[in-house]
């Protein structure tokens, strides 16, 4: 960065866009990045993750590990969401989260 708070030299070209919505983004110079001039919301922990929520979160791994929704979201609200994503993963893994149904034919 030069004396005149110049943004840096952009080898692709000089317009830059955000990666969430698409916006124009603009040099600041005072935090020396580029920044959208869109406001956005913070992430949730799940939008992070690539989900929409928690819900969505849930039923992909209901789909990951071959268990219903409901058993997932079950052992999901007693373990409660700070353990999303350490607790209940582990669970899955080690198969302590089973449907019903086949809890009763064994």
């Amino acid at each position: 960065m030069n004396l005149y708070g110049d943004p840096p030299s952009d080898p692709w070209g000089s317009e830059r866009r955000c990666r969430r919505c698409d916006a124009l983004m603009v040099y600041n110079p005072l935090t020396l990045q580029f920044e959208c001039t869109q406001s956005h919301e913070k992430l949730t922990i799940y939008e992070q993750n690539g989900h929409t929520d928690r819900t969505a979160y849930l039923e992909s791994l209901a789909e990951s590990y071959g268990v219903s929704f409901a058993a997932v979201k079950t052992a999901a609200d007693i373990l409660g969401e700070i353990e999303d994503f350490d607790s209940l993963i582990t669970h899955l893994e080690d198969g302590e989260i089973v449907d019903r149904e086949e809890e009763d034919l064994d």
